[in-house]
């Protein structure tokens, strides 16, 4: 039988030091979040507007008929525009950088809304609905739109006699912007005067698009042809020059 082992000198200090130090405990990086300030952002952006709108009327007095401070008066408008879809972006949840949807807004981003179209006549509401489903199957086949409304209804209360606004909810988003980029279609189409169809909007989108509509307004009256492109205003050009 062998000499018994010490157990002092059975650790080697050098290899227990160099285990230790091998192994350290790990820590987890700090996540940094970067915070906005939505109300500084705000204050800013409409500062700068308010500045150059300043200056637009300022150098208006002086010339008037001034071709660039006509093009800055539109950018103006732009901007003012732009000022609803700020605060509303700012003031909702950001979760790892994406803007969370709703229903709501699911809907609306699939859906068009119809103005002017004739009202049904019928006793019933359910004969109604009937009545404005087949009239949007029309006019689906019209605007050449290869799929039928998943549903359709009629907002609001009427007034004066006037055809409420009709809702049309589509299968998916493509086929709005298939309607929308279709309209134009209705103007030469039998049946369908007065009638003309948008998206579906937010209360504060609306307002903004009756803001611009009124702005294009006072533009025109200039004698400068100007129409809505994009949710911008710009100059109609006159072919051939």
């Amino acid at each position: 039988m062998g000499p018994k082992t010490d157990p002092i000198k059975a650790v080697d200090p050098k290899k227990a030091t160099k285990k230790s130090i091998s192994s350290p405990t790990k820590f987890s990086k700090p996540v940094f979040t970067p915070t906005i300030d939505a109300n500084k952002i705000v204050t800013d952006t409409t500062s700068a507007v308010a500045t150059i709108k300043n200056y637009v009327q300022t150098q208006k007095a002086i010339s008037p008929q001034s071709e660039s401070l006509m093009m800055m008066e539109m950018l103006m408008a732009v901007f003012e525009q732009q000022q609803v879809l700020i605060r509303t972006l700012l003031s909702k949840p950001v979760l790892d950088g994406v803007l969370p949807i709703d229903q709501e807004e699911k809907e609306r981003r699939r859906s068009i809304v119809v103005c002017g179209l004739k009202e049904s006549m019928e006793p019933t509401h359910r004969g109604k609905f009937k009545q404005d489903f087949e009239q949007v199957e029309k006019l689906l086949d019209t605007l050449d739109i290869e799929c039928g409304p998943i549903h359709v209804y009629r907002m609001r209360k009427p007034i004066n006699n006037k055809p409420r606004f009709l809702k049309v909810v589509l299968p998916t988003s493509f086929y709005q912007s298939q309607c929308l980029k279709n309209a134009k279609t209705l103007k030469a189409a039998p049946g369908y005067d007065g009638v003309f169809i948008r998206p579906s909007m937010t209360k504060e989108q609306r307002q903004a698009d009756y803001e611009l509509r009124v702005r294009l307004r006072e533009l025109n009256k200039d004698g400068i042809s100007h129409r809505i492109f994009r949710g911008e205003i710009v100059p109609i050009k006159n072919s051939g020059n």
